[in-house]
């Protein structure tokens, strides 16, 4: 089976994302992650829902008051602060540390990490600056999946 529309699809995100941040490229992959100093996003359709859940579990604790909004907007705006922030919090962090907490598998100090801290926090300061805007980016980018998945699904 051909997957259909998927470059569609990546230029409706990119325009999305333009909306938060002009300098931020976007590229479909299979899983999230950032390139902050080539400030490019990997972006994945296929979500993990287990880890999200835990990403945002570990989000309303620690931002208790931060909006109710869906799982994917929040992801990518955390791969977002990642490059928004990413100067200023890689200076308290070391490549040890990090290779440390994810050979154990430790998600709440993965979590403490200072990059990691910091892209969140931006991520809810966005949402929080920006109710209705981020409301309105997180409907765009469910009509533009729903459409995708709808070229896509087959009985």
């Amino acid at each position: 089976m051909k997957i259909k529309g998927m470059k569609k699809l990546e230029k409706r995100i990119n325009r999305i994302v333009k909306k938060i941040d002009e300098t931020v490229k976007v590229e479909l992959a299979g899983s999230d992650a950032c390139y902050p100093y080539k400030k490019k996003i990997f972006f994945s359709i296929l979500r993990d829902y287990e880890s999200e859940k835990k990403f945002m579990d570990n989000l309303h604790v620690t931002y208790n008051d931060a909006p109710h909004l869906p799982i994917f907007l929040y992801v990518l705006l955390h791969e977002i602060g990642h490059i928004n922030t990413y100067e200023k919090a890689y200076k308290e962090e070391d490549d040890n540390m990090r290779q440390n907490i994810m050979v154990k598998g430790d998600e709440k100090a993965y979590f403490n990490l200072p990059t990691e801290k910091a892209a969140t926090a931006w991520a809810v300061d966005y949402v929080k600056r920006n109710p209705k805007k981020a409301k309105n980016i997180a409907d765009e980018i469910t009509y533009a999946m729903e459409k995708f998945l709808a070229k896509n699904i087959t009985e």
